[in-house]
């Protein structure tokens, strides 16, 4: 669990600004690097490049779009009935 009630009346800025033994967590996973090695700008420009290229997000509130994207980028031929179900 993430939950700290410590944390319950901080504004987003100050709970930010705090230490909490993190540093760039996202950043390390999506380049795996430790949190014993530092991280350079160009860490952050391969993790960046990493979620441009290897993901995709669709919205609830646009969900036929969203479908129709996922099924572009994935090559689904959606002129078959059969993908359509």
């Amino acid at each position: 669990p993430t939950y700290n009630e410590r944390w319950a009346g901080m504004s987003l800025d100050e709970w930010a600004s705090r230490e909490r033994g993190e540093n760039n967590w996202m950043v390390r996973q999506l380049i795996s690097k430790s949190n014993q090695e530092p991280l350079t700008s160009k860490d952050l420009e391969l993790a960046k490049e990493i979620i441009r290229t290897k993901f995709v997000v669709g919205l609830m509130d646009q969900f036929e779009e969203s479908v129709h994207r996922f099924n572009f980028l994935l090559g689904v031929d959606e002129s078959d009935a059969q993908n359509n179900q």
